[in-house]
């Protein structure tokens, strides 16, 4: 819910809540702080006019309460009615898929207009309900050329379920196919792509959509079929890169994660995960917390983005390398990963700056109190990770909790491993 308190920082902001909710022929249930729909409404409005005028005081003030993503959802119990959005038009995108707006392509079925809430339901639908009986099927195969538009659109998904190449290019090629709506065709292609049909999928090819989207190049990837993948990975969009790696990751098949593999090496040096971001280094992008997280105890999926990070190694920074050395201790704290890293380049002192300030890898996994963690601190240790840091008002980590725990996991404290390192150094070395 939208709280109008937060805003009133000035005179000037104050009174534009008060003119907000005020209007000739309002009503004291539109002026109710737990109603949100035309406050709501009219807050935005108030927004968008602040955003429209450009960076000023007012617009700083309403920014240093709401963050910076003003434009929130009216739907009372969506994350975005908090988390908000950065521009008036990404909120009209994220609206449209509220309600139920996948309607039925049968204007004859209720559903045409209930609908559903998600695509894939209202596929399900038109799959269980509207598909031609098989004798049916048969008996309307040569018969294309007779049909409408609607009478068309029931049979092309059965031929698609059966695999009939000749059927559906005989169904597109008739007065009424060249008429299909493309949300009929796009659905088609799915259900292709999903039984795993790369001949069926070309086929299909909605006038409004040329290219290939990310759900087709997923479920391409999924089918588990070689050629299909082939076709279809190279196809994918830099931006949906994060998306589609744990896609390729989850693939049964070694031969399609290679396929991946070989496409990761043709990506640019930098890319914008969507309209509102800031360019990001692709690598860095993709090798995110939220991925090292993910292949956390999958030895599989492990072992893979260990064998794709040496693959890479020559495209990686040594800025790169680091941050993705600090995002393996934020999460997963993996020491294979941790040593592949290191092997590659990585500091261990990454970011720590010339004052000795900045968390390294050591001092992140000193926070967590997990076996993972504890083993990774322990390597780190003995490697000749620094373990103190420059800031107030403690100078050591080792007081952070997974400092203090590690003992339980590898029988030795902190303190014990750091003296042992500095024990097998020369002892001209020794500090």
């Amino acid at each position: 819910m939208i709280g109008i308190g937060a805003i009133v920082t000035s005179p000037s902001l104050n009174l534009m809540c008060i003119q907000a909710n005020r209007s000739p022929g309002d009503t004291w249930i539109n002026l109710n702080p737990l109603t949100t729909s035309q406050m709501s409404v009219r807050i935005q409005q108030q927004h968008a006019s602040l955003v429209d005028q450009g960076e000023n005081l007012n617009l700083s003030l309403l920014r240093s309460n709401y963050g910076s993503n003003l434009f929130r959802c009216t739907y009372a119990f969506c994350e975005h009615s908090f988390r908000g959005f950065k521009t008036p038009e990404e909120l009209n995108e994220h609206t449209k898929n509220h309600g139920k707006p996948w309607k039925c392509f049968s204007p004859n079925c209720d559903f045409s207009t209930i609908g559903f809430a998600t695509k894939s339901r209202r596929d399900e639908h038109w799959l269980k309900v509207h598909l031609p009986a098989p004798e049916e099927l048969q008996k309307g195969a040569s018969d294309f050329d007779k049909m409408d538009v609607i009478e068309l659109q029931r049979f092309l998904p059965a031929l698609v379920i059966e695999g009939n190449v000749d059927g559906v290019q005989r169904l597109l090629a008739s007065p009424g196919g060249n008429n299909l709506w493309p949300d009929v065709i796009k659905s088609a292609r799915r259900l292709a792509a999903k039984t795993g049909s790369l001949v069926l999928t070309q086929l299909l090819v909605p006038i409004d959509q040329p290219g290939t989207p990310e759900s087709i190049i997923k479920l391409a990837i999924q089918s588990q079929d070689v050629d299909f993948a082939k076709w279809a990975i190279p196809q994918t969009k830099p931006e949906d890169c994060v998306n589609m790696m744990k896609v390729t990751l989850s693939s049964k098949s070694e031969e399609i994660y290679t396929l991946w593999e070989d496409y990761l090496t043709t990506l640019p040096p930098t890319v914008k995960a969507g309209p509102s971001h800031r360019e990001r280094v692709t690598l860095e992008l993709i090798f995110n917390r939220t991925l090292f997280t993910d292949i956390k105890n999958n030895p599989m999926k492990e072992a893979r983005v260990k064998h794709t990070l040496r693959r890479l190694g020559n495209w990686f920074s040594t800025r790169s390398l680091g941050i993705l050395l600090t995002n393996v201790a934020k999460s997963s704290c993996s020491l294979p990963l941790a040593q592949e890293l290191i092997a590659l380049g990585a500091s261990m002192e990454f970011p720590r700056d010339e004052k000795g300030t900045g968390l390294t890898a050591l001092h992140l996994a000193s926070k967590n109190t997990s076996r993972e963690a504890a083993l990774l601190m322990q390597y780190l240790i003995l490697k000749g990770a620094a373990i103190h840091l420059n800031t107030s008002p403690a100078h050591g980590i080792w007081l952070g909790k997974g400092a203090e725990e590690m003992a339980k996991w590898i029988g030795m404290t902190w303190k014990e491993l750091h003296d042992q390192y500095l024990l097998s150094l020369p002892e001209h070395k020794r500090k």
